[in-house]
């Protein structure tokens, strides 16, 4: 029942909105005659600016599909050129990409940068510097604990062949042991 009634009320106000305004056109033309024209230039549309994390979020998917040759060269071209909080977090990008120990510090030690500064540049690259910091500081912890896993695999398997080892050496010893001579007592 109200959005009925609601639907009546609006249609009706427009309605007569739409009578006003029709009423104020024809009233008085001499009176509409003699305001002056003036013409607004049509502009086009303005397109909205470019956003910066739309911009490196492109970059990373582009990245992410490069072997890690292509990696190093786009790397090596990063380097060549002015730093900047963009050029930083694009060598971030890379230096999380190629995934070894170093070059997760070297990503986090840029995304660090990018987060502490107060450039104007940076305040928009933030965001994604701080996702990208903290995906890559789970990385390292994980790869932390996978180094830690094998470690300790490592030395399990060690302490199975030590082990193994004796447990031969004590089967080689009791085959040179002279076999000992059945009392028929002792089958009964």
């Amino acid at each position: 029942m109200n959005r009925k009634y609601l639907l009546q009320c609006g249609l009706s106000c427009s309605l007569c909105f739409a009578l006003i305004g029709c009423g104020i056109m024809s009233s008085d033309k001499s009176a509409q005659q003699s305001l002056p024209v003036t013409k607004v230039p049509v502009t086009p549309p303005v397109l909205p600016p470019v956003n910066m994390n739309d911009d490196m979020l492109g970059f990373y998917l582009l990245m992410r599909q490069m072997p890690a040759q292509d990696l190093q060269k786009k790397l090596q071209e990063l380097n060549t050129q002015a730093d900047s909080p963009k050029r930083n977090l694009q060598k971030a990008i890379i230096f999380g990409l190629m995934r070894g120990t170093v070059d997760l510090n070297r990503a986090l030690a840029l995304l660090d940068a990018i987060l502490k500064s107060d450039d104007v540049a940076a305040q928009a690259l933030k965001p994604l510097a701080s996702l990208l910091s903290a995906n890559y500081s789970e990385w390292r912890r994980l790869d932390d604990a996978l180094e830690k896993q094998a470690q300790q695999t490592k030395e399990v398997q060690r302490r199975a062949d030590l082990l193994n080892q004796k447990l031969d050496e004590l089967k080689n010893i009791e085959h040179l042991l002279p076999t000992r001579p059945r009392n028929s007592n002792e089958s009964h």
